[in-house]
C-alpha cells in the first residue's frame, strides 16, 4: 500500500516551512523570538498562517518563502530603526507607563492602559512579589511596551546590599573611625 501523493506533498511542505521558518528565525536573531512585543505577536499570527497554507497548498513554497522573509526583513528593519532612533522605538514599540506611584493607583494610566486594579495587583505580585498591603513602600510602578512590571522600592523599602552594611558601621562608629574599623574581623567567620 502506498501513501497517497496530497499526503506525501503535505509532508514536504510541512517540513520545508518548518526548516525555512527555523533558518529564517534563527537569522533574524533572538531577539524576535525572546520579546514579547505587539509587532512580534503580528509576525508570529501572520506566519502561522502562511505555515497553514503551505501546508495545504493554498500557496506554492515560493510564495511561502518570498513572503515569510519580506515578514522577517520587516521585523529586522523595525528593530534596527527602534534602535538607532527614540522616536521609531516610541512609535513601533510604545513607552513605558507608571501605573502606581507613592503606593497608589494612577488613573490616568488605567484610563489609557485599560488596566483594572486587579491587574495592577496581579503585575506587581508577578513582577516584585508584592501585595497590596505592601503598596506603601513602591516609589514608581511602570507597565513596560511588552507587558511586565518595572518596579522602584522607596529607598527604606529596598532589600540590604553587601555595601550597607560597611556604611552602617561607620555611621555607628562616627564619621572619625577610618577603614580599619570596617575591617571584617577574621573570628566572625568562624
Amino acid at each position: 500500500m502506498h501513501p497517497e501523493p496530497a499526503f506525501l506533498g503535505m509532508l514536504v511542505r510541512a517540513a520545508f516551512g518548518y526548516v525555512f521558518l527555523l533558518v529564517l528565525l534563527r537569522l533574524a536573531g533572538k531577539r524576535v523570538l525572546t520579546e514579547g512585543r505587539a509587532l512580534d505577536l503580528v509576525v508570529a499570527v501572520i506566519l502561522g498562517d502562511l505555515v497553514d497554507d503551505l501546508f495545504f497548498a493554498e500557496v506554492s513554497g515560493a510564495q511561502f518563502a518570498v513572503a515569510a522573509a519580506t515578514l522577517i526583513a520587516l521585523e529586522v528593519t523595525f528593530s534596527v530603526a527602534c534602535r538607532l532612533s527614540a522616536t521609531a522605538e516610541r512609535i513601533l514599540e510604545g513607552e513605558p507607563a507608571s501605573f502606581l506611584r507613592d503606593g497608589a493607583l494612577v488613573e490616568s494610566c488605567q484610563r489609557s492602559e485599560r488596566l483594572h486594579a486587579r491587574d495592577a495587583e496581579m503585575l506587581l505580585r508577578q513582577s516584585g512579589g508584592i501585595e497590596r498591603e505592601k503598596w506603601h513602600q513602591v516609589a514608581e510602578a511602570r507597565i513596560e511596551p511588552d507587558g511586565v512590571a518595572s518596579i522602584l522600592l522607596h529607598e527604606h523599602a529596598r532589600p540590604v546590599q553587601r555595601g550597607d552594611l560597611g556604611d552602617a558601621r561607620v555611621r555607628r562608629q562616627g564619621p572619625g573611625a577610618g577603614a580599619a574599623s570596617m575591617a571584617p574581623n577574621p573570628e566572625s567567620r568562624r
